[in-house]
């Protein structure tokens, strides 16, 4: 009964451990996701104003 009981508290720890790994990476994954995002809206913006002025004359600095 003993035995059982270690193996049991042993894969807890290991689903424990494996839970928290995969709740790290899903964040660092949203993280990523989120700067991602942010680097295509600029890069989007980039080519608005591109394309609206190509050579840049109508900026005034």
């Amino acid at each position: 009964m003993e035995k059982e009981i270690k193996q049991i508290a042993l894969s807890l720890k290991g689903i424990e451990e494996s839970l928290r790994t995969l709740a790290e990476d899903t964040k660092a994954k949203k993280e990523l996701d989120i700067e991602i995002m942010n680097k295509i809206n600029e890069f989007e913006s980039s080519l608005i104003d591109l394309k609206n002025d190509p050579f840049g004359l109508n900026k005034r600095d």
